[in-house]
């Protein structure tokens, strides 16, 4: 049985049993406070380990959601170009692109780089469709970020 360490059984001021009954449903009439004191403690003590897990799994296999407003160029071998322009896109990254992502900002990457690796991987999913279609396309220039949301889901 997974039990909560005994300094977060303190600092909500109840007992090792007391907080067990409230798990288990037992405690029929639990005040509020006590009910939100002990949500918050779960919520700090496991938010890390959930937040582990998902990350682990968007770099293995489920890759992650991005939603950016910016400016996209391109560059194609044949030295044509089309002016950047803003663009929203919304779009799941693979999980390779989200590991680059990840190992990139661990290892304090600027946000140039970063938004280059975001560039990289919206050319493979979205502009060239995963080498089915526009396939000259060379680079994707992102710059002029108006926003951009990561999810992991």
């Amino acid at each position: 049985m997974l039990r909560p360490p005994a300094r977060s059984l303190r600092k909500i001021g109840k007992s090792q049993r007391t907080v067990e009954r409230y798990r288990d449903d037992k405690i029929k009439s639990t005040k509020p406070e006590t009910a939100a004191l002990v949500e918050a403690e779960v919520k700090k003590l496991w938010q890390p380990i959930v937040k582990a897990k998902k990350l682990q799994a968007a770099i293995t296999t489920g890759g992650i959601k991005v939603d950016v407003r910016a400016k996209f160029g391109f560059t194609s071998p044949k030295g044509t170009t089309n002016d950047p322009r803003y663009r929203r896109l919304t779009r799941r990254l693979d999980a390779a692109t989200a590991a680059a992502l990840f190992e990139a900002k661990t290892a304090g990457a600027s946000e140039e780089d970063l938004a280059q690796i975001v560039a990289d991987g919206l050319r493979d999913d979205y502009f060239t469709d995963g080498g089915t279609r526009a396939t000259s396309l060379q680079q994707v220039e992102l710059t002029g970020i108006d926003h951009i949301r990561f999810s992991i889901t």
